[in-house]
């Protein structure tokens, strides 16, 4: 059980340092962002179900 928490905040860090660079790499150039953006495309369509056209 430990050991698969421990698991789950390494991938947790992780995500929040690909966010950090994202967020960096959003303030300083769009096109950098999309090839980011298509790489992570699972997690962010977790997050952002809201977001989702259809639904509206």
């Amino acid at each position: 059980g430990e050991r698969q928490s421990d698991r789950l905040e390494r991938k947790i860090d992780h995500l929040i340092a690909l966010q950090h660079k994202l967020d960096k790499i959003d303030s300083s150039s769009e096109d950098e962002t999309n090839l980011n953006v298509e790489h992570n495309k699972d997690e962010e369509e977790e997050e952002d179900p809201e977001e989702d056209p259809e639904e509206n």
